[in-house]
């Protein structure tokens, strides 16, 4: 099954449709229970997310610290609470929804407790103030084509704000035999930053000597830099623009007519 999501709590309508029976939480609240203390004393927000619901089985109280609302606010508004307090862009929406959904239908034969997902996003508090969060949860239910119906979690106020604000999406999946975690997917926004602004001068420089088919020892000598700069230059292109190749990054290149 194949469908797009405009945004967070429409994904989650969708995907609640598609439970025919109640989630038990249970043991996910008795483990956040019992790590509630920890986490109020470490200013750690702890959730439980129950997606058929679009509420909120548990939160701790730590949750008002770092969004800056009313625990009470939380709890009785949910999700759809929450979501109205993003300060995102919806094509970024758009994009991470998008990312996260076709990931997890190609991956559902992978066990729950081996993928992971990690955000940073902006939302404004009750003072009209942004702020931003990265929270980080795992899937505890889904359906057979693979969308979540549940989640757990954990979330983390920023008190230093860099100077180019990121928005950001990691999944991630743990190889049993290495016991690491590895990037599967990452997208990531510069919102404060236009589209056609987020590549430095070196940088399109380098772009339109790819465009003429140099290769990157041809762009080094030519511009008088090392090699390792040049390919320095190229990762950070590919990941900055959500690039998935040389040819995704032409592309946008053109589209945002830097070439």
């Amino acid at each position: 099954m194949k469908f797009k999501a405009p945004n967070l709590v429409e994904y989650m309508r969708s995907t609640s449709k598609m439970s025919g029976t109640p989630i038990d939480f249970g043991e996910f609240l008795d483990d956040f229970n019992k790590k509630t203390g920890f986490a109020d004393n470490w200013s750690l927000m702890t959730f439980v997310i129950d997606a058929t619901t679009l509420s909120y089985p548990f939160i701790n109280k730590t949750a008002s610290e770092i969004t800056g609302h009313p625990i009470e606010a939380l709890r009785e508004g949910g999700i759809e609470f929450v979501s109205s307090k993003f300060r995102i862009p919806d094509r970024f929406v758009r994009e991470i929804m998008s990312v996260q959904i076709g990931f997890l239908q190609d991956s559902k034969d992978i066990e729950l407790e081996n993928i992971r997902i990690t955000q940073c996003y902006p939302i404004v508090d009750q003072n009209d103030e942004i702020r931003y969060i990265t929270q980080q949860h795992g899937i505890t239910h889904r359906t057979e084509d693979g969308f979540p119906l549940g989640f757990q979690g954990i979330g983390w106020g920023i008190k230093h704000i860099p100077k180019e604000i990121k928005i950001y999406q990691q999944i991630e999946l743990f190889e049993t035999d290495t016991k690491k975690w590895n990037t599967a997917r990452y997208i990531e926004f510069y919102p404060e930053i236009d589209d056609n602004k987020l590549l430095s001068r070196r940088e399109v420089e380098i772009l339109k000597n790819i465009s003429a088919g140099l290769n990157s020892t041809q762009i080094a000598d030519k511009l008088h830099i090392s090699l390792h700069t040049v390919n320095t230059h190229r990762k950070n292109m590919i990941r900055r623009t959500n690039s998935q190749n040389t040819a995704d990054l032409l592309r946008y290149g053109v589209f945002h007519g830097l070439l």
